[in-house]
Formats: structure tokens, sequence, C-alpha cells
């Protein structure tokens, strides 16, 4: 029960979920919705020392009988022009001869064009479990196979992330590949504006425990002042991930048995603490800015907090550049703990 509310939202690690069956074959003309566009590869390479590593390493990796692997996702295992492979898609290429070929969909039509493909007999080898909404309907509803005939997670291999794994199990079987882990939700500050105000560092408090939701509201209610345009925090998406520093998530297991805890006191607690910074006015006012956030207000010292996933410092992000003028002035912390919690929970 530990595990699964400390790690109760594994997201944004590098998960897939393998569907029924590979297949080259592309999507036929006849769909019903657009074609997604599709990609065999990339043509960036890696930093020559980088590469120059990865090559003694040695797996002992049979190459493979059909080498592509087909990605059904809005976005891309393969990096963009310019930018380097990762090591894991250097290994897969030159000690499986493998290579990952996009098939592109909007978001919102992921599963409408995997029943097309799956029920064309155009399965793709995998889709991508990263937002988190998956599993367990995916499992439920016998949307996508298990792992298990292909990945031993009881391996030495598996075993760093066998904790992660096991939380995305159903009736004994693993549905996702998860191989690292980070956060999904972090709170970014320019150092700057922390000392113009006199307000303590995030970090220091951090370090001497006293990184709570009741230092971060009374560090949000020193600096806010809606006629000066000062605003606390800014951001889509951090809610979730503020309810599980209560240490629960909505939807949990326990015993291999799904079940939620939206009735749990602490999750109902870190609700009301939400509406209090809605009703105290210590939130972005999107509504005055067309519903849409602005973090280059936290370099401008007009916004104290930004909370995003750690992808923010990702080179084809440009959120570091809106934190600060120096990246030296740019810094990170966990989401604040919940005082009545015995330890930080992180998304």
């Amino acid at each position: 029960m530990k595990n699964i509310r400390r790690i109760a939202a594994a997201a944004a690690a590098l998960c897939f979920i393998m569907t029924a069956a590979a297949c080259e074959s592309e999507i036929p003309e006849t769909s019903s919705s657009p074609i997604p566009q599709t990609t065999a590869g990339t043509t960036a390479t890696m930093k020559q020392e980088d590469a120059e590593k990865i090559a003694t390493i040695d797996i002992g990796a049979e190459k493979l009988e059909n080498p592509t692997v087909q990605f059904l996702s809005e976005w891309t295992l393969n990096p963009a022009e310019g930018q380097p492979v990762s090591a894991a898609l250097e290994m897969f290429q030159t000690q499986y001869g493998g290579r990952i070929e996009d098939v592109y969909v909007s978001f919102k039509d992921r599963y409408t064009k995997l029943g097309e493909m799956v029920s064309g007999d155009l399965s793709p080898d995998m889709f991508s479990a990263g937002d988190m909404d998956v599993f367990p309907k995916g499992a439920m509803m016998g949307m996508f196979d298990p792992l298990d005939e292909y990945v031993d997670f009881d391996s030495e291999l598996w075993a760093p992330m066998k904790a992660v794994n096991d939380q995305f199990a159903f009736k004994g079987k693993h549905y996702v590949g998860a191989t690292d882990v980070e956060s999904d939700c972090v709170v970014y500050y320019n150092k700057k504006t922390i000392a113009n105000n006199s307000l303590e560092d995030p970090a220091q408090l951090l370090a001497e425990g006293k990184w709570t939701w009741s230092t971060f509201r009374q560090m949000l209610l020193d600096f806010c002042d809606a006629e000066e345009k000062k605003y606390g925090v800014d951001g889509w998406w951090f809610e979730g991930g503020f309810s599980l520093t209560s240490g629960y998530p909505y939807i949990g297991m326990e015993n291999g048995t799904i079940v939620h805890y939206f009735d749990n006191p602490m999750v109902e607690k870190a609700q009301e603490f939400m509406l209090e910074m809605n009703v105290e006015k210590l939130q972005f006012p999107k509504a005055e800015y067309e519903w849409q956030p602005h973090p280059e207000f936290i370099k401008s010292g007009q916004t104290l907090f930004y909370p995003v996933g750690l992808y923010a410092m990702y080179p084809y992000n440009n959120y570091i550049q809106d934190f600060g003028d120096e990246i030296s002035d740019v810094m990170f912390v966990p989401l604040p703990k919940c005082d009545e919690a015995d330890e930080y929970y992180l998304p």
C-alpha cells in the first residue's frame, strides 16, 4: 500500500503498452478518420563521446526478425532534427537492429484510431501510457495485451523498476513497462523574485523540512497583490499532482483490487486547500489573459510559482528561458508536503 501511494502516478515515465500484434502495413486510405503521418526513423545521431560509451555496452541482444516497431501516439520517440538520439534508442537501433516508426494521431483521436487499426488487423506495437489514462481502463476492457510474454519483470534487468511496474498489473499480468520515473509536477521559481520580496527560499525550507502547505500558502499571501498584478501560481493541470501530496491518489490498488480514495479525509483536505487558494485569489487569473498561462511572468517577477513537470528542462521546451534571464536564477522544489502527511509524495 505504501509503495502504491508513493508512486501514485508514475507519469512522464517512459511507459508503453503492447497492443495486439505487430504489423508493418500502413493504414488504408478507406479509414474514416484522417490518416496519420508516419516516419520511418531519424537521421539524428548521438554526440560522439556518448556513442563511444554506448558502443562499449554489450547486452547480448539478438537482431530482431521484424525490426520495425510502430508507435501510435501524438508525440514521437524519434528526436527532432538537430537533437541527439537517446541512449535507449541508440542501443535499440544498433544492438537490436530496430527502428521506431511513429504513427501520428491527434490526442483526442488516439483510441478511435487504435480501434480502427486493431479491427483492421493493423495493430500498432506500442501505445503511450505516459498520459496515465490507459491503465486500468485499457487492461479491463481488453484493449491491450500484457507484456509478460515478452518481458521478465522479475529479472535483474527490470528489478530496479519492479515496484513501479507491479502497480500496473491486473489479474497478475503487467500492462506497462516503465523504465524510468520522473516527477510530473514540481514547483519552479525565480530566486531573484524570492530575494527581492524578502521571502524564504523554498529550497532552504525543503532542506529544513519546512516546505509544507502552510508555508506555501503564507508565501502566496505575502506576495500576491491583484492591484499590482502580482500573482501566486500559474500553469495548467497541477491540481492532480497537488492532491497527491496528501499521500493518496484518486484511484489506486490494494491487493490487486482497484479502489478509489475520493472520500478519504486527506484527499478532501487537499481539495479544500485548493478551493481556498481560488477564493483568496492566489492563482493566476487566466480569464483575464484569454485563458493563456504566462510562464514569462516568472522571469519578470509578476508570478511567484509555476508548477510543471521536469520536462520543462528538456531542450525542445522554452520554459527555462521564460523563468529567468540566467539559468542560475531558476530553481525548483517538489510540491509542498501536506502538514499532516508523513513524507513528501510526488506525482
